[in-house]
C-alpha cells in the first residue's frame, strides 16, 4: 500500500496558476453557513490543494510551462495579506506542499530527479528531510511544535515510520517507528500532544491501525476496525479523536471512512455507498470532511454533530474536501477551481 503513502504527491502533480478572483458566496449546509472565496486558475489548468491552518492559510499546488517540460510549483494562499506566495525548492520540478503548521511552516515533497524527497519550508527558506540511509523519504504530517511524521523505505524497499523535529532551523531525528513484527510501518499524523497514528502490515498483508506517543519507543494501542481487514488511520486531534479508512478486503480499494473516539468506532455514512469515501481532516469539534464517489464522480462532505452533508460549492459542481480548521473553515476544490469557505458567525 506505498501508493497510498506517496498519494499526496501525486494528487499534487495536476495544479494550476492561481489568482484570487471572483466575489464571495454564501451558502448554508445543515445549521451552519459559509461564505465561499475562490482561489481561480487561469488557462483552463487545474488547482489543487494540500492542507489549510487556524490561520485560513492554504497550501497547493499549480504548474506551468517554463518551454520544455511542465513544471509544478507550490504557493501559500495567505487571505490576511490578500496574496499568493509561490513555492519553488531550488532546482526541482516538482514542488508539492502537503501540510501547513498554525506558525506556518510547510512540509511536503520535491523532485530533482526520481525518486521524491521531502521539505520542510520556514521563514522563507526550505530545507530537505531525508532520514539517514533511506532510498525515500515522505513526509505526511507536522504538529506547532514543530514535529514531523512520515515515512521511508530503507535499502530493501521496506517501509517504516519516523519523527523528527525541526527546531532552530535544523530536523533532528527523534526516532524511527516499527510496529512489533510488523512487515511495514507507516506514520500518517501527529497532533499537539505529541499522540502518532498510522497503520502497519502484518505476514498476512492485512493492514491495522496504531497510535503511540512520540516519547514512547514501544507502546502501541492497535486500531482495528471489527471484522475489517484494512484499518488506516490518516488523522488526530487534540482531543485524540481518530479518523481513517477501513476495507473488509485488505487491498482497501473499496475503504470507507470512520471516526475513532473514547475506545469507540463510528462509520461515516455516505451518499456513494456504491464508491469508496476518503476522511480526509478532523478538527478539534470533531467536525470531519472528507470525499465520495457515487460512480466516477467526487462529492465533498461534511460530518458535523452526528450528522451528514454533500458539501457542494458554487452550486452543484465536483467537489473536493482537503482540510478544516479549528474555525470550521474548509479549504477545497471544485471543477478545478480552489476554494476557501468561510464559517459564518452564527452569534
Amino acid at each position: 500500500m506505498k501508493r497510498e503513502v506517496n498519494a499526496a504527491y501525486f494528487a499534487l502533480i495536476m495544479a494550476a496558476i492561481i489568482v484570487l478572483a471572483g466575489g464571495p458566496i454564501n451558502t448554508a449546509f445543515g445549521s451552519s453557513s459559509y461564505t465561499f472565496t475562490k482561489i481561480t486558475a487561469q488557462d483552463d489548468l487545474t488547482n489543487y490543494g494540500g492542507a489549510i491552518n487556524d490561520h485560513d492559510q492554504i497550501v497547493g499546488s499549480y504548474r506551468d510551462w517554463d518551454g520544455a517540460i511542465w513544471k509544478v510549483y507550490g504557493f501559500l494562499y495567505s487571505p490576511s495579506q490578500g496574496k499568493l506566495t509561490t513555492l519553488d525548492y531550488p532546482g526541482a520540478k516538482w514542488t508539492a506542499p502537503s501540510a501547513i503548521n498554525d506558525n506556518g511552516q510547510i512540509i511536503g515533497g520535491y523532485l530533482i530527479n526520481w525518486p521524491f524527497r521531502s521539505f520542510v519550508y520556514s521563514s522563507g527558506t526550505f530545507h530537505s528531510i531525508d532520514v539517514p540511509g533511506a532510498r525515500t523519504t515522505t513526509v505526511s504530517g507536522i504538529n506547532n511544535q514543530g514535529d514531523i511524521v512520515g515515512s521511508y523505505e530503507d535499502g530493501n524497499g521496506k517501509s517504516h515510520g519516523f519523527i523528527l523535529r525541526f527546531i532552530l532551523g535544523q530536523t533532528v531525528l527523534l526516532r524511527t517507528i516499527d510496529y512489533p513484527s510488523a512487515v511495514e510501518t507507516f506514520a500518517a499524523h501527529v497532533n499537539n500532544q505529541g499522540d502518532i497514528v498510522g497503520y502497519y502490515v502484518d505476514k498476512s498483508n492485512v493492514y491495522h491501525g496504531w497510535i503511540t506517543h512520540h516519547l514512547s519507543t514501544e507502546k502501541f494501542n492497535t486500531i482495528d476496525f471489527p471484522q475489517a481487514k484494512y484499518t488506516a488511520p490518516s488523522g488526530i486531534n487534540d482531543k485524540g479523536q481518530i479518523i481513517g479508512q477501513y476495507s473488509y478486503n485488505s487491498t482497501g480499494f473499496d475503504h470507507s471512512c470512520f471516526m475513532y473516539s473514547k475506545g469507540a468506532f463510528k462509520p461515516i455514512k455516505t451518499a456513494g455507498d456504491d464508491g469508496p469515501s476518503y476522511c480526509t481532516s478532523i478538527n478539534n469539534y470533531g467536525e470531519v470532511v472528507g470525499n465520495y464517489y457515487k460512480g466516477d464522480v467526487s462529492h465533498g462532505f461534511l460530518f458535523a454533530q452526528g450528522r451528514f452533508h454533500t458539501f457542494h460549492s458554487y452550486g452543484n459542481h465536483v467537489t473536493t474536501l482537503y482540510g478544516i480548521n479549528n474555525h470550521g473553515d474548509i479549504a477545497g476544490v471544485f471543477d478545478q477551481t480552489g476554494f476557501l469557505a468561510t464559517k459564518n458567525d452564527e452569534s
